[in-house]
């Protein structure tokens, strides 16, 4: 089953109609949703000192890469840029 299933089932609607009201509600679709709030929280985790590599891993990224392309389409700066920035 996938996420979008799941959120359909929780809020007893069809897959469709929990989609499109979840992004009428919060503005994004779900996914991205989650993609943003893992790039707040990586961004949180940077500035608390973690390393990058640990902060992707925590907030649920594949891997470093991956986090590091959500992070610069999001906020326009890589993680090491914005780490080197707030140290």
């Amino acid at each position: 089953m996938r996420i979008d299933d799941d959120l359909a089932a929780d809020v007893n609607m069809s897959r469709f109609l929990s989609l499109r009201g979840f992004a009428q509600e919060m503005g994004l679709p779900p996914h991205a949703y989650r993609i943003q709030r893992r790039v707040v929280l990586a961004r949180q985790l940077i500035a608390r000192g973690a390393t990058l590599a640990d902060a992707a891993v925590q907030v649920g990224f594949a891997d470093q890469s991956h986090m590091t392309r959500a992070f610069v389409r999001l906020l326009g700066v890589t993680p090491a840029n914005y780490a080197a920035a707030i140290r």
